[in-house]
């Protein structure tokens, strides 16, 4: 990779000198951590830092690696975006967040779907681009149906808006038609 994100796997190794542990950090509005070697690692130290922040309304983390270790070893580490899952549901200023291609598997849906029920601001979610399977992405959608705030979700390859998404009935929820006639 180029040097910048040689840096930042660097930077993960050391979790003090990750961004947001620099004593003199001062988030903006949106934190692109876009194409970074973040690691499950740095996403936890991430996620201790947005249960506090209320300053970060855009977290983008598409390509971060967050389900990697970044030691070289294989193998899928949830720790981060478990992490970032527990973190979330208290934060109260993200508005949207991008977790496209982080190689996100099933064992991640859990925690997708508490950041979608337990935060209340997220207007936008990105999730697409990620391994989960159809079972996986309908847990999510699911989940999205039933909150309040969310009004845009990409999963797969497709944005679909929220209304879409609570706007269809479900099938089993109509009765069958065939009432008596007197």
């Amino acid at each position: 990779g180029t040097n910048e994100s040689k840096h930042l796997h660097n930077m993960a190794e050391g979790k003090e000198n990750l961004p947001w542990a620099q004593p003199n950090f001062k988030p903006s509005a949106i934190l692109d951590l876009s194409g970074t070697d973040l690691g499950a690692i740095g996403a936890t130290s991430l996620a201790e830092f947005m249960r506090r922040d209320k300053t970060i309304q855009a977290l983008d983390l598409t390509q971060a690696q967050i389900a990697s270790n970044l030691d070289g070893s294989a193998g899928y580490n949830d720790k981060g975006i478990e992490a970032l899952a527990v973190a979330l549901s208290v934060n109260s200023t993200l508005k949207s967040l991008k977790l496209f291609a982080n190689h996100l598997r099933d064992e991640s849906v859990d925690h997708i779907v508490k950041i979608v029920l337990g935060n209340d601001t997220l207007k936008s979610l990105n999730v697409g681009y990620n391994d989960f399977s159809a079972k996986g992405i309908q847990e999510i959608s699911n989940a999205v149906a039933s909150s309040e705030s969310l009004e845009e979700l990409t999963v797969g390859a497709g944005t679909i808006h929220v209304q879409q998404v609570k706007g269809r009935p479900s099938m089993n929820s109509h009765k069958s038609k065939k009432s008596k006639k007197k």
